[in-house]
């Protein structure tokens, strides 16, 4: 089991938090979830949880998805910038 990250106090003080956002692969067998109500290359908020299944991209359509089916992409200031492809 890999140690827990530890980052001291004082180091995130001047840290801004991260908006987060995916958008599913045309690879994905999820691609097209929910193109109902929007189109199927738009992205979507989301967050980070810890999942057994491999299922940590929260949000969305599908409320759930692996980082293997999304790309996924963080706000920095007025610019999206993509974290993982």
């Amino acid at each position: 089991m890999k140690k827990p990250l530890h980052v001291p106090a004082e180091a995130l003080e001047a840290v801004t938090p991260v908006v987060l956002a995916a958008r599913i692969k045309k690879s994905s067998k999820y691609y097209g979830q929910g193109a109902a109500e929007r189109p199927a290359d738009d992205g979507f908020p989301v967050f980070i949880k810890s999942d057994p299944m491999g299922y940590v991209v929260q949000g969305g359509p599908g409320g759930q998805y692996r980082l293997a089916d999304v790309e996924l992409w963080a706000l920095r200031g007025t610019q999206w910038i993509l974290i993982k492809a």
